[in-house]
């Protein structure tokens, strides 16, 4: 996926650095520092993409811009400038309509949309090279630039939605920069503008109005994308059953400890958390990460309960913890892993409000 093009549109306001007595002070100086703001209207492009599956893409709306810059003047008259700036822009876009051509299956399932949204927030470090027309005591002054572009992603976030015909919508939401999103960004950029300086004090600053074109040069999405390799985040998969499916949710935490605890009586070599962590993830069973997953919590095999009322028996006891979750029948079938236990009570006989998950 590209960022072909971006429309931009700024006002800056500059002032001047340099010393009273200083030949170039009075003619508005060799050196600027300023501000810039104004609206960026940008656009996607989605490469290698299906259009029978993903119809619609859909630009951002206009957003804010924000720049800091130093401008360096040079020339007889003055007619060249250097300006490096540091911009905050967003970019992204929105794929929506996916699958809607597949006759039936929005209806079946009561959805009116399926959409994927991109919005990521850079930090970008342009440096035009302008020339400018008229000579270095004119107040209005016309130039046109042009240089390149590198964003640097910071935040932002991917959602995968589901919107019903209700006006309701479910679906995940993930960190842009925990995603396949390319960490740089190159591109270049175009323009024109006018400036109209003014006396402050006994130097010249001067006020800009102007607007660029930029154009992508680089994929949005890193090279496993690209490569066509599945890439997976912190997140569940998208996965799709006829019918129920059994999932275990693994509580890392316990597991780990225990791993360490066998490793250290069979006298094995003890694998580091991350490197174990990174092998299941990319099992063929491995489907995910939840953030907030709640036990039962277990003691040799029943469940903990809160004291009990007049003879009634309390509520189970509960943790939170984070969970990697895997295909549980995909265990069972390949590998014959079975973790039905049987217990001194059922962990439904109270309110259903924790996952009824294998606790190891």
């Amino acid at each position: 996926m590209k960022n072909i093009f971006a429309l931009l549109a700024m006002l800056t306001l500059a002032l001047p650095y340099a010393s009273a007595q200083d030949d170039d002070a009075l003619l508005g100086g060799k050196w600027y520092f300023g501000l810039g703001e104004g609206l960026r209207w940008g656009g996607m492009h989605f490469t290698d993409i299906d259009g029978t599956v993903f119809p619609n893409e859909d630009n951002l709306p206009a957003q804010p811009v924000f720049s800091f810059f130093v401008e360096r003047n040079f020339g007889a008259k003055g007619q060249f400038g250097l300006r490096p700036e540091i911009t905050y822009a967003k970019r992204g876009g929105t794929v929506s309509g996916i699958y809607s051509r597949e006759e039936g299956l929005y209806e079946a399932f009561g959805v009116s949309d399926v959409r994927y949204r991109l919005r990521a927030n850079y930090l970008d470090l342009r440096v035009p090279l302008f020339f400018r027309f008229g000579n270095r005591a004119s107040k209005f002054r016309p130039y046109v630039f042009a240089g390149p572009v590198i964003g640097l992603a910071k935040n932002g976030s991917i959602r995968a939605e589901w919107v019903y015909d209700g006006g309701f919508y479910e679906g995940v939401r993930i960190d842009a920069t925990k995603a396949n999103l390319a960490s740089i960004y190159f591109g270049g950029l175009a323009g024109l503008g006018v400036k109209w300086f003014f006396n402050a004090g006994r130097h010249r600053a001067y006020l800009g109005a102007d607007v660029a074109y930029e154009f992508g040069l680089s994929d949005t999405y890193g090279s496993d994308e690209k490569d066509g390799k599945e890439v997976r985040t912190d997140m569940i998969r998208l996965k799709q059953y006829p019918e129920p499916h059994k999932v275990l949710f693994l509580n890392t935490t316990r597991a780990f400890v225990l791993f360490k605890e066998a490793a250290r009586r069979s006298g094995d070599k003890i694998i580091p958390e991350n490197t174990l962590r990174e092998y299941m993830k990319n099992a063929d069973y491995y489907l995910g990460y939840k953030r907030s997953c709640r036990f039962y919590r277990m003691t040799n095999g029943y469940v903990e309960r809160e004291p009990g009322v007049a003879g009634e028996q309390g509520k189970p006891k509960t943790s939170t913890y984070g969970t990697l979750v895997f295909d549980y029948e995909f265990l069972a079938e390949r590998y014959g892993v079975s973790l039905t236990t049987s217990s001194g009570g059922s962990l439904y006989e109270a309110e259903e409000t924790a996952v009824p998950a294998v606790f190891l």
